[in-house]
């Protein structure tokens, strides 16, 4: 979902297994500031180090303990168009070379 004036998404990840995950998010200039939640099922945060440029994207790294559903809450100080999200987790190739 978004908002209509473009300053927040939220947008289910999907059921996580326990393990560590990247997000990449693609649309998001790297001067506009982002703030990020990821929420689990139960409502409780799931914790992380906060949103960083890399290049045409920003990232985020967080760590999943115990099984669940996660939700990305995204919001920002001006309007964004997010043309791409990807979830890189464990088991995948590029998960453990950062």
């Amino acid at each position: 979902m978004r908002d209509p004036d473009g300053t927040a998404y939220f947008l289910p990840l999907g059921r996580l297994e326990s393990g560590a995950y990247r997000l990449w998010m693609d649309g998001v200039e790297p001067d506009v500031r982002v703030c990020a939640e990821l929420i689990a099922a139960d409502f409780d945060f799931v914790r992380h180090n906060g949103v960083t440029p890399d290049g045409e994207r920003q990232g985020l790294r967080f760590q999943v303990e115990v099984p669940t559903e996660v939700f990305l809450r995204l919001r920002t100080q001006g309007p964004i168009v997010l043309t791409r999200v990807a979830l890189i987790g464990p088991g995948s190739a590029t998960s453990n070379d950062e």
